[in-house]
């Protein structure tokens, strides 16, 4: 992930310019990383003592229709491609990325954080400072708004969930058509907001445009446990749906995401079990495309690198 090299102007090192972890934090991710672990594994036994739930689940699975398994495997490239875009427009303020790159590096980081204590972040801001030049304080910047956006967007569908609860049957399918509604609005916001001069103004466009983006993600990841429960034959409305999301969004930005996603979808859901068998579904299929799409990320950016860092960083 690192391209070799200084970063012009600066005169320090890569090594000597990246964060060095406390090791308090160090020993919080651990921790995170052993406690995620654990509530995976307490996850499948939970899943494990019902078996004639699970029993049901695989038969359901084993008989989906291809459509659906197909739909399981394409939504998580959506989700990845809605991410790079937000951290290419929260990105843009502080230095020029392309856009192919930048899906390459969170393509790549989408691996790399499955494994414990999440490597993909340090990643993804070495390979910034040494290829483009983009400070380690302005990628910290740019990840700390992005979890602010998805706190945030967790609060809106939260909001939308709610208000959804409250319609009848046949209008439940309107959630989806709601929850986009809430990234058009802000999209228009963006544009309008990039026709002005001030700095504050063109801030408030990347960050209204990635908020819009992350919402976005939020649908898509609501959909995509929507279409896990149908995989294991369980019907769950499109409100419910987007209830599961918020939470399993938040969850994912803690140390012990793998696991505790599980888990706030499974307290959530009207069973445990089955909550927890349709996040595990969801979970394979993400993990199945992430390796897939993160090694050919790796090797992508593992190839580029040393002919970015003979290059202008703003080239």
């Amino acid at each position: 992930m690192n391209a070799p090299g200084r970063n012009p102007g600066s005169g320090d090192d890569l090594p000597a310019a990246l964060p060095v972890a406390s090791r308090s934090r160090r020993a919080t991710r651990a921790v995170g990383g052993i406690l995620g672990l654990l509530l995976l594994g307490l996850a499948l036994w939970w899943i494990a003592r019902d078996r004639e739930a699970l029993g049901r689940a695989w038969a359901a699975a084993r008989e989906a229709p291809p459509w659906l398994v197909v739909a399981i495997l394409v939504l998580p490239l959506l989700s990845w491609a809605l991410t790079s875009a937000l951290f290419w427009t929260l990105t843009r303020p502080y230095g020029r990325v392309p856009a192919v790159e930048m899906l390459a590096l969170i393509g790549a980081s989408w691996l790399l954080n499955a494994l414990p204590l999440r490597p993909g972040m340090l990643g993804r801001v070495a390979y910034l400072k040494a290829a483009r030049g983009i400070a380690v304080r302005d990628s910290v910047r740019v990840g700390i708004v992005a979890s602010v956006m998805t706190a945030l967007s967790a609060g809106l569908l939260a909001l939308a969930a709610l208000l959804l609860a409250r319609l009848n049957a046949p209008c439940a399918w309107a959630a989806p058509i709601t929850v986009l509604a809430i990234p058009a609005g802000l999209a228009s916001v963006w544009v309008f907001a990039r026709r002005r001069e001030t700095a504050a103004a063109r801030r408030a466009a990347h960050w209204s445009g990635a908020l819009a983006l992350r919402v976005l993600d939020m649908a898509v990841m609501a959909l995509r446990l929507f279409l896990a429960f149908a995989l294991i034959g369980q019907a769950v409305s499109p409100a419910q749906a987007v209830w599961f999301a918020g939470p399993a969004q938040v969850a994912g930005l803690l140390p012990m995401h793998v696991g505790l996603q599980e888990w706030a979808v499974g307290l959530l859901a009207p069973t445990v079990s089955i909550g927890i068998t349709a996040a595990l579904a969801n979970r394979a299929a993400d993990l199945l495309v992430s390796t897939c799409v993160g090694s050919s990320c790796l090797l992508w950016l593992w190839r580029r690198a040393p002919g970015l860092s003979r290059r202008d960083p703003t080239a």
